[in-house]
């Protein structure tokens, strides 16, 4: 039982630092794209 319960807390704590890295990825990723969408929008409010 108390095996079971490590390999459990094992797992979980996978999953934690996938997805953590995962979303830290992903944040990296669309940084630049929404500051690019911003600088975009500002030119467009620009020309109205």
């Amino acid at each position: 039982m108390n095996r079971f319960k490590w390999l459990i807390i094992l797992e979980l704590g996978t999953i934690v630092i996938l997805w953590s890295c995962m979303l830290v990825f992903i944040y990296i990723e669309f940084k630049d794209e929404y500051k690019y969408l911003e600088a975009h929008y500002d030119e467009v409010k620009k020309c109205r």
